[in-house]
């Protein structure tokens, strides 16, 4: 019994260090579970993508798409001219395919 109670203490201090752990980061950096399992099944379509660097600077590219139709993409200002990347406020999978 004293086993016992000694790994339930030590799991509920493993279990306290994570939990503050956890919530000490910013809520900027955290993603719901839908939208990770989102970008975790985006990635398939956007590694696929080919993209040329513009400005490395201002961190612009573009990425082609279906051979013909081009989507310039600014990391900066978190824009895609596709307007997904502007209005859902999360990558769209061109943006996505430039973090590669």
């Amino acid at each position: 019994m004293p086993m016992l109670d000694a790994i339930i203490k030590k799991i509920s201090v493993w279990f306290n260090e994570h939990q503050m752990e956890a919530a000490s980061g910013s809520l900027e950096n955290k993603m719901v579970p839908l939208l990770e399992n989102y970008l975790h099944d985006l990635w398939v379509k956007a590694e696929k993508l080919k993209v040329m660097e513009l400005n490395s600077f201002e961190r612009e590219y573009v990425d082609t798409c279906e051979r013909v139709i081009e989507y310039m993409v600014s990391l900066l200002l978190k824009t895609c001219s596709c307007k997904v990347f502007d209005i859902q406020k999360y990558p769209c999978f061109h943006a996505f395919a430039c973090f590669h």
